[in-house]
């Protein structure tokens, strides 16, 4: 619109206020179908902004399954409206191919309704319930229940406690997705930081992200470089944590607690470099 207004030599007043650049993007159908139920159960503009991204992603790994929003009659009827001031823009201002006589493109894609906008978001919404078991996290600092983002109870952790939670057994699980249409172009590496302290015998852990090397750490404090490639099309990584040793605290005449703990994970954040 601006470039419009710039080439008929009009300025934008202060009165014009531009859309956020998050709004202006190039969704399907079916994922406007998805945003329009959704809009009403948002708690802020974060929250969507992850689905969209979630969204652009799998349009840009599958591609569209309706890419035009209008159809045929309604291009026609646009047409035929500006019929008259086109003509008059076309013999005054505009110079033309000889034969052309329209400033409209002869065929443009249209809307083919093939399939109705229910099956079109049923579609969208079992994709994305494919995706629900990893959560959009933007790297900020994670404490205490905030950790659930990315250590679940269902993959090797306890439920959490004040101060963070504590690792289940001898394999636990770190989930989340980056959004990757907000990483730069010039990104190469994500930083991965957790914070947390060993129990009994227990003094680090293996760690193996997707298609890398295993690396023992010792998880307080110390850098996890991951590399950007390693997430999937989606965004998407699953960190593997094993534990040596993991030991009841009953065992060592504690208390009762019969949870095999080794590791307490008091929080995490992570930053993306060059």
């Amino acid at each position: 619109m601006l470039d419009f207004l710039e080439a008929i030599g009009i300025e934008a007043d202060e009165n014009f206020i531009l859309a956020p650049n998050e709004q202006n993007m190039s969704l399907d159908v079916g994922s406007a179908f998805v945003l329009n139920v959704m809009d009403a159960f948002f708690s802020d503009q974060e929250e969507r902004d992850d689905l969209v991204d979630l969204l652009l992603c799998h349009i840009a790994r599958d591609g569209p399954d309706e890419k035009y929003f209008l159809n045929e009659s309604s291009v026609d009827l646009i047409r035929r409206h500006f019929e008259i001031s086109n003509a008059r823009v076309l013999q005054d201002f505009v110079e033309t191919d000889p034969g052309r006589d329209t400033l409209f493109a002869y065929k443009k894609s249209t809307w083919t309704a093939a399939a109705d906008l229910s099956a079109l978001g049923a579609r969208k919404l079992g994709f994305l319930s494919g995706k629900n078991g990893y959560r959009s996290w933007r790297g900020q600092a994670l404490a205490s229940g905030e950790l659930q983002v990315i250590a679940s109870p269902v993959l090797g952790w306890s439920t959490p406690e004040p101060e963070g939670l504590w690792t289940r057994g001898e394999l636990s699980h770190l989930r989340f997705r980056l959004c990757p249409t907000r990483v730069s172009i010039h990104a190469r590496r994500l930083v991965l930081r957790l914070e947390g302290h060993y129990f009994a015998n227990n003094e680090s852990s293996r760690v193996l992200v997707p298609g890398q090397v295993e690396r023992r750490l010792e998880l307080n404090g110390q850098a996890i470089e991951i590399p950007l490639d390693t997430f999937d099309d989606y965004g998407c990584i699953d960190i593997c944590l094993g534990h040596d040793s993991p030991t009841t605290p009953k065992s060592l005449g504690m208390n009762n607690d019969e949870r095999e703990l080794a590791y307490f994970l008091r929080g995490a954040s992570y930053t993306v470099e060059p």
